[in-house]
């Protein structure tokens, strides 16, 4: 091989070998697109398939995880929500353990807490994709004894030589990541990205709730009109024996976690209080008579009454007891197994007294 030939075949190497090079970064650009794209996908995926506003948790999980999955660096992510009247937020983090995830509410703080917050007001006003704030040295001591009531810290906090704070932004918040160094502009590209995405989670989650409430108030009224029309049909005072027991059926129907109800009519000319209570199964319990000075419970709620204010008390199981022991001798009720709605009595009882014009609503 001559030299002009062995010039030749060095060159062609040295360009097979260029392109080689360059098609090899345009394959991992693409995959690392592709990756993207699929992340993104799934998350998208997931929250078109959000049927309840809990699973906001497992929907931001799969964010963050797939965040993970493209190994983005970081100390820490999380979730800011802007409450823009008041200059505040609400920060929530997300964590994930055996694949489920699970978002808490940190706590809610102005935005003048500290300058990783701070900075954030004029980066919104001026348009920006995200805010950065830089902190080293004792700046990032200083940060985390500032934040310490928000974030839990060992003892022995070993803190880095800096840090740094990024808040990408979407409609009604912000993605928050915590990373040891500058983000590359690709990687603030997918931030950004994923930023939208929780946007679209978001504001699906506000659709959500706004839904559920709707359902549910449709639900309390269409309890309430059935109580409405059931009174309607009383045709004496004896009548409300059986009202009882049907509040008690829509009360569990709307999920309001009660173990025992009742109404408790007050009558200032008869000083008499009359308790119309239900059993577990919704069936009348009793009805009792008591007089204004008999208890120090009586005279209580009928202090609340005339107040209009919610009365609540709270029995341990000798106060129980003794309540049902007296109910008995007075011979308010008959048996103490049926009053009870078991063999034993309660260890604990909650009582709560809900006013309205002429007694309690007792639950």
């Amino acid at each position: 091989m001559d030299k002009n030939e062995a010039k030749l075949l060095k060159e062609t190497i040295a360009s097979l070998e260029k392109k080689l090079k360059e098609r090899t970064a345009e394959l991992k650009k693409q995959s690392r697109a592709l990756a993207i794209e699929t992340a993104l996908e799934k998350v998208s995926r997931r929250t078109v398939s959000m049927r309840k506003s809990d699973e906001l948790s497992e929907t931001s999980a799969i964010l963050f995880q797939q965040l993970k999955e493209l190994e983005i660096d970081a100390i820490r992510t999380g979730v800011g929500i802007f409450d823009d009247a008041n200059d505040a937020i609400e920060l929530w983090l997300t964590t994930v353990s055996n694949g489920d995830g699970v978002m808490r509410i940190l706590d809610y703080y102005s935005l003048h807490v500290h300058p990783v917050f701070e900075n954030i007001i004029p980066a919104r006003e001026h348009k920006k994709p995200y805010a950065l704030t830089i902190l080293k040295g004792d700046e990032v001591r200083y940060y985390y004894q500032t934040m310490s009531t928000y974030l839990t810290q060992a003892q022995d906090q070993v803190y880095n030589p800096e840090e740094y704070f990024y808040s990408f932004f979407f409609q009604h918040g912000a993605l928050n990541v915590v990373a040891h160094r500058p983000l590359t502009e690709a990687e603030c590209g997918i931030m950004t990205q994923f930023a939208q995405v929780f946007g679209m989670i978001y504001l699906r989650f506000l659709d959500l709730q706004t839904a559920e409430a709707r359902a549910s108030e449709a639900s309390h009224q269409a309890a309430l009109n059935r109580v409405r029309a059931e009174i309607a049909s009383m045709r004496s005072a004896d009548d409300l024996d059986h009202i009882t027991p049907l509040i008690w059926k829509e009360l569990v129907n709307l999920g309001v976690p009660f173990i025992r109800c009742g109404v408790f009519i007050v009558s200032e000319t008869e000083r008499l209080v009359k308790a119309y209570l239900s059993t577990p199964d919704g069936e009348s319990l009793a009805v009792l008579k008591l007089p204004f000075e008999e208890t120090e419970i009586v005279r209580k709620l009928v202090e609340k009454w005339r107040e209009q204010k919610v009365y609540r008390e709270h029995w341990d199981r000798a106060q129980f007891q003794e309540w049902v022991q007296s109910m008995l001798e007075q011979g308010q009720i008959k048996e103490i197994r049926r009053y009870q709605a078991s063999d034993l009595p309660l260890d604990s009882l909650s009582l709560q007294f809900v006013p309205f014009p002429q007694g309690m609503l007792y639950v």
